[in-house]
């Protein structure tokens, strides 16, 4: 799943604003859980008439405490040496302000595309001339984001989807990110690294090829939309897929950074499906909360038509099944009007302590 959020300039004025959040729900003793030292992720998305800063701010009176920005390769670095910081700086501003911490994407593999400089296009991944541009890109990067704390660096964007049946391409990947997750390493002490990868990659399509990618790995790290084709599976999966993928990957700390379930009838779901398969993963959750650092749920609110024609063409498939997916994960309506989905979301943080 691709996500980039629409940072605006108008973020920087906006840091004077003083974050509000409505009075708590008064619960009983018996109805909460510990929540441990999980974190609590949303992906935060405006509403039709809001900017980010409304959307961060109503994610954060919902107890979020970690949220994912994404980057690709070829945003940071245009051309060799050619470097674009403008996002970067706006994330050393806007998240320290506001003490949140983020899980990054740096992508040079976002999905099915390549996303590194043109001129390396068709590079192989373990060629000592792409690696050291890449080393040099976080030169760059980790420079202009010195404030920004991180929960996780993650090499790539579901990349077994990329990677396919290709066993030298993953030989190349699996080199890459083996030397460039150990340089990462010596730019912020204590950093966690990894390579997202789909839940179904991961247990499933590739799991010899990911169990040694992940061989580098600090946590693993995951995107989960519980589907067959594009029709969802039944809202109570999550609490057996932790269970398969803990059992591919048992005592390895992992982060679902993308955890989502649309609430569209064209894949066979509904707002209420949705909404129980939300309550379905605090569920999960809690079973695995001593493994499972961080759970982000996938998204705040529902993708804009103007916003899913881009998506669309992105991925050059142009069927309703495939829209109604990317276009309803959303907990919220595109007006910003809420599904039963958030306010579960709502009382199971609120339950957890967040």
């Amino acid at each position: 799943m691709i996500h980039r959020p629409k940072f605006r300039l108008a973020l920087l004025a906006a840091l004077a604003w003083a974050c509000s959040a409505p009075a708590a729900e008064v619960l009983s003793k018996s109805s909460k859980i510990d929540k441990g030292d999980r974190i609590f992720s949303l992906q935060v998305w405006e509403a039709e008439g809001e900017d980010y800063v409304d959307a961060f701010q109503q994610a954060q009176a919902l107890g979020m405490q970690s949220t994912m920005i994404h980057v690709n390769w070829n945003g940071v670095e245009s051309a060799p040496g050619v470097y674009h910081s403008e996002i970067l700086d706006i994330l050393n501003v806007f998240f320290p302000y506001y003490r949140m911490p983020i899980a990054l994407a740096v992508c040079p593999i976002d999905t099915d595309i390549r996303t590194v400089p043109a001129d390396l296009q068709d590079t192989d991944f373990d060629d000592p001339v792409l690696i050291q541009r890449f080393k040099d890109m976080l030169d760059f990067l980790f420079a202009k984001i010195p404030d920004v704390e991180l929960v996780s660096l993650s090499i790539g964007n579901e990349v077994d989807v990329h990677l396919g049946a290709d066993a030298e391409r993953w030989r190349q990947y699996t080199a890459f990110c083996n030397e460039v997750a150990d340089y990462a390493r010596t730019k912020r002490s204590g950093l966690r690294v990894g390579v997202k990868a789909t839940f179904y990659g991961l247990t499933r399509d590739a799991i010899p090829q990911l169990l040694a990618l992940n061989e580098f790995s600090d946590a693993i790290l995951v995107t989960y939309y519980p589907l067959e084709g594009l029709l969802v599976r039944s809202p109570r999966s999550p609490r057996k897929d932790f269970d398969v993928l803990i059992a591919v990957y048992p005592g390895r700390p992992i982060q679902f950074l993308e955890l989502g379930y649309p609430s569209s009838k064209l894949n066979k779901s509904s707002e209420r499906k949705q909404a129980a398969f939300i309550n379905q993963a605090f569920k999960a959750w809690d079973e695995h909360k001593e493994q499972v650092e961080v759970v982000s749920f996938f998204m705040q609110t529902d993708w804009s038509e103007a916003a899913l024609d881009d998506l669309e063409d992105r991925y050059n498939i142009h069927i309703p099944e495939f829209r109604a997916f990317l276009g309803t994960l959303g907990l919220r309506h595109a007006d910003g009007t809420e599904k039963p989905g958030m306010r579960v979301l709502r009382r199971q943080a609120l339950r957890r302590g967040w």
